[in-house]
Formats: structure tokens, C-alpha cells, sequence
């Protein structure tokens, strides 16, 4: 993104036909397109990072109630087998 705002720069450089105006007025608005695209690929991580941890927790969550359940139900058999051998 660096480079291509760069070589942007270099364009408008190149057609601003020696008029220091129109190449401040073309730099302002690479630097802005340049920063705007930046801060659009920032925003895409941030989005992509904060799906991915949901979806991280969501199968905590889901880990979690199984082995919560199978703990249970191991309780209850050995509950039981005790209740069966003091018989």
C-alpha cells in the first residue's frame, strides 16, 4: 500500500506540469486515498481477528459444556457403583 501511494506520489509529480499547486492539490489527495486504503486494510484485520476469537470462544464454550456433562454423568455412575456395592 506504502509503494502504490509512492508511486502515486511520483505521478502526480509527473503530471502536474510544473505547477506547484496542482502537485499540493494532487499529494493531498493521494495522501488521503493512501491513508483511507490503510485504514480499510486495519479495519479488515481487526474484523477478521475479532471473528476469528468468537469463533475461538464459541468452541471453548462448547469444549467446556461437554467435558462439563461428561464429568456429571461419570459422577453419577460412580455414585450409583458406590450405592451398588454398599447393597
Amino acid at each position: 500500500m506504502v509503494n502504490q501511494g509512492n508511486r502515486g506520489i511520483q505521478d502526480v509529480y509527473n503530471t502536474s506540469g510544473g505547477s506547484g499547486a496542482i502537485a499540493q492539490a494532487g499529494l493531498l489527495a493521494q495522501n488521503a486515498a493512501t491513508q483511507r486504503a490503510i485504514g480499510e486494510a486495519l479495519m479488515q484485520g481487526s474484523n477478521f481477528n475479532f471473528d476469528r476469537l468468537a469463533k475461538v470462544q464459541d468452541f471453548n464454550r462448547q469444549t467446556d459444556q461437554f467435558n462439563s456433562q461428561q464429568d456429571l454423568q461419570a459422577q453419577q455412575v460412580n455414585a450409583q457403583a458406590r450405592t451398588n456395592a454398599s447393597i
